[in-house]
Formats: C-alpha cells, sequence, structure tokens
C-alpha cells in the first residue's frame, strides 16, 4: 500500500500545526490558499477545536486497519475502473454565504480513480460542465471549448474569508475537489505521499469509531492538509472532519449514512441518503 503511517512523535518538517504540547492546531495545517480567517462562525466549528495527536507507535496491525478499512469499501474490485460516476444534489449553507443560490437539480459528478480530477454536468448552463484537476480549473461546453479557466489558485482565493462572495470558477473548483475528495475516500488514504496516524477512539451512537487523521501532499488538491476520519466497527466510514481553506478556514463535521455500491461496468453510483445535514447525497451541506 503506497500510504503511509506518520510517527506522530516525530518533527519531518511537515508537522507544522504540533504544538509543543503535543496539540495539533488544525488551522495551521495550510494548503497554500493565501486566505482570510474567519473568527465570527465558530458556531460551526466540531466541538474539539484543538485535537490531540496519539502519544503512541503505530504498530504493524494499524497498516492492517487500513487495508480493512479499503477492503470494507470494495478493496482490489477498485482497481479495474478508471472513473465513478454519482447523481448529486448540493445544497447547504455555504454557497448562500457566497452569494450562490442553490436547487434541487440532479448533476453528474463523474471522479477519476487513479488521478487527481473531476468533472459536473451541467453546470451553468445544460451544455457546460466542469474540468477540475490538481493545476487548473476550467467551465467547458461540452464539445471542449473553454468558457473560463483558472491555473492559479492561490490568487482565485486570495483574501477570501467566510462571506467572500464566489463566482462560477470558485463553485466549480470547490466542487471538483470536494467531489473527488468524498468519493475517492477512503481510498485516497493509501494514495502516494499521503500520511496517517490513528487517534484516540471515538464514541458515539453506541460504537466505538476508529480515527485516521491524515496529512495530504500538495499534489492532492483537497478542503485541507489535515483530515480526520472516522471509522466504525464494520470499517465503513462514519464521520469525516476538516477544514475548509477556501471558504476562510471554516471547520466543519460531515456525517456519513450509507454508502453508495457501484454497479455496472462503468462504476457507475446512484446517489445515497447520508446525515450530513440531513440531506440526500453526499452534499455540500455545512
Amino acid at each position: 500500500m503506497a500510504g503511509t503511517f506518520l510517527n506522530p512523535n516525530s518533527r519531518n518538517g511537515r508537522d507544522e500545526g504540533v504544538a509543543a504540547d503535543g496539540t495539533l492546531n488544525m488551522l495551521s495545517g495550510k494548503t497554500g490558499y493565501p486566505v482570510k480567517r474567519d473568527t465570527s462562525f465558530r458556531r460551526m466549528e466540531p466541538a474539539q477545536h484543538r485535537l490531540k495527536v496519539p502519544q503512541r507507535r503505530l504498530e504493524r496491525r494499524d497498516h492492517a486497519l487500513l487495508s480493512e478499512i479499503i477492503e470494507a469499501h470494495g478493496g482490489r474490485r477498485r482497481a479495474a475502473f478508471e472513473r465513478i460516476e454519482a447523481d448529486i444534489v448540493t445544497t447547504g449553507g455555504l454557497f448562500p454565504l457566497k452569494g450562490l443560490a442553490t436547487d434541487p437539480t440532479v448533476r453528474r459528478m463523474t471522479a477519476w480513480l487513479h488521478e487527481v480530477r473531476a468533472s459536473v454536468t451541467p453546470f451553468g448552463a445544460p451544455d457546460q460542465r466542469t474540468n477540475f484537476t490538481p493545476d487548473r480549473v476550467a467551465i467547458e461546453k461540452l464539445d471542449g471549448s473553454v468558457v473560463a479557466e483558472s491555473r492559479d489558485f492561490a490568487a482565485l482565493f486570495s483574501g477570501h474569508g467566510l462571506g467572500t462572495p464566489w463566482g462560477p470558477l470558485h463553485r466549480a473548483h470547490f466542487n471538483g475537489y470536494a467531489m473527488w475528495t468524498y468519493l475517492n475516500t477512503p481510498f485516497l488514504l493509501g494514495m502516494d505521499g499521503v500520511e496517517v496516524v490513528e487517534r484516540e477512539p471515538w464514541r458515539e451512537e453506541g460504537e466505538e469509531w476508529r480515527v485516521l487523521r491524515a496529512w495530504l501532499p500538495g499534489t492532492m488538491v483537497s478542503h485541507s492538509r489535515y483530515q480526520d476520519f472516522y471509522f466504525g466497527p464494520d470499517r465503513m466510514l462514519r464521520r469525516h472532519d476538516y477544514q475548509v481553506d477556501v471558504a476562510g478556514g471554516m471547520l466543519a463535521a460531515q456525517l456519513t449514512g450509507t454508502m453508495p455500491r457501484p454497479t455496472g461496468s462503468g462504476c457507475r453510483h446512484a446517489a445515497a441518503p447520508m446525515r450530513a445535514g440531513r440531506t440526500t447525497g453526499r452534499s455540500l451541506t455545512y
């Protein structure tokens, strides 16, 4: 497995968010966006703003845990497919804060499984789609002609706070990396450059959830460098914590319900009910 477990006691230059007292501040795991930090929206934070890194060395069985998690979500069968498609509805409180309307339109989200690439159709018009990769986001016509694009994500979100208005390219960028992350979880935990530690277990709904904290490399565009993933006794994803660097560092705790199952040779997924804000689909609800 390409992903590695990070010794929580190490200081390898990447643990910039670890303080002398062993506490990791989620707000310091930066993704490179020169964002404006908002302090006025603390009511949206998860209960634990500063999270303790476990003070123990990871053993061989920890690698087995990640293998069990990946196997529970499909395991080696995933290698046979190039991409995943899902019918999605994106709603919630974030888009209105950005001056963007939400609607119940069902859109087709496509996320590639072996490269960071995503697209959503339709986008802005019936004959338009997005095209997201780690170094470019574009709005295109279905014939491939470019409507708008950006290759400088730092400039695109420069100075952004939670209430900074977004335009179509901002939304396309967010949709691209967010849905790629969701549809590639937990497999991304085993990808090249990803480092993982196990935190103390979390108890909720009468279950004990195993918690993995991941450090994502710069080549993997996502919400934030540090993210926490919670898995139930069946090793299925229960919760996902992160901060939204492109929206002023807003913290989010996303609960998940029934996971979609692949059908057909195209690995096409139907939307599944989730519990992130009591909505349907893996909805971008904060």
